[in-house]
């Protein structure tokens, strides 16, 4: 397949990687291929949005146990200007004192921790125009490497299924990661009560997404 050959060129140049691993079908499909071109050294970095959620750690083990992989844990970007903001949660000192971070403050953590500088993203121009218009921004140059930019869903999708890669069960069907959003708590919800739980320990008015659709219906935003 000529877009696979493609991404492996831009994976070929280098030899250490560090990859951006959330559990969705564009990380799968990055892991994979790095794993395939042998490199001298691969590890992962993940970023929760909180902690020791169930459904995120069993993604993360299936990946451990898949590639034989390292994955360092980093706490969201989101999850500092959620509490900053005092989103879903009562105003408190805490939120006053909170310091924000960003996602180039991950980048720099998971790069001291793992000891690599060369970072691999699985993001695609079809994502979004945002998406586009940031990747044009010449992040390259900033050693981040996007393998699959060039690629459509169809073709990650073609991809996992030719490598034999359970495509994940997540909500809006394309995406794994946990955050505030109304698809992200309704789904964790139905399918993770206990995790849900977690999540209204850290943002207590969650809940409130819960109770919107039972007043209203499933679709609200």
């Amino acid at each position: 397949m000529r877009f696979v050959e493609d991404a492996f060129r831009v994976i070929r140049d280098h030899s250490e990687f560090l990859v951006a691993y959330s559990g969705g079908k564009d990380s799968l499909s990055i892991m994979d291929l790095v794993i395939q071109s042998k490199p001298h050294k691969v590890e992962a970095f993940f970023m929760y949005f909180v902690p020791g959620l169930a459904c995120v750690e069993e993604r993360l083990e299936w990946a451990r146990k898949r590639w034989g992989i390292v994955i360092h844990q980093y706490p969201h970007w989101a999850f500092s200007k959620a509490v900053a903001y005092d989103v879903f949660r009562l105003p408190s000192p805490i939120s006053k004192t909170f310091g924000e971070w960003g996602l180039l403050d991950v980048y720099a953590w998971a790069r001291k921790g793992s000891g690599i500088q060369t970072i691999v993203h699985g993001a695609k121009k079809s994502d979004s125009q945002w998406r586009r218009r940031s990747m044009a921004a010449g992040h390259n140059s900033d050693g981040v490497i996007y393998p699959i930019a060039e690629w459509s869903k169809f073709q990650v999708l073609a991809y996992l299924r030719g490598r034999n890669i359970p495509i994940p069960h997540s909500s809006a069907g394309n995406a794994t990661g946990i955050d505030l959003t109304q698809p992200s708590l309704l789904w964790l919800y139905d399918n993770h009560p206990e995790d849900f739980r977690k999540v209204c320990e850290y943002f207590p008015f969650a809940e409130a997404e819960i109770w919107r659709r039972k007043f209203y219906g499933k679709e609200t935003h």
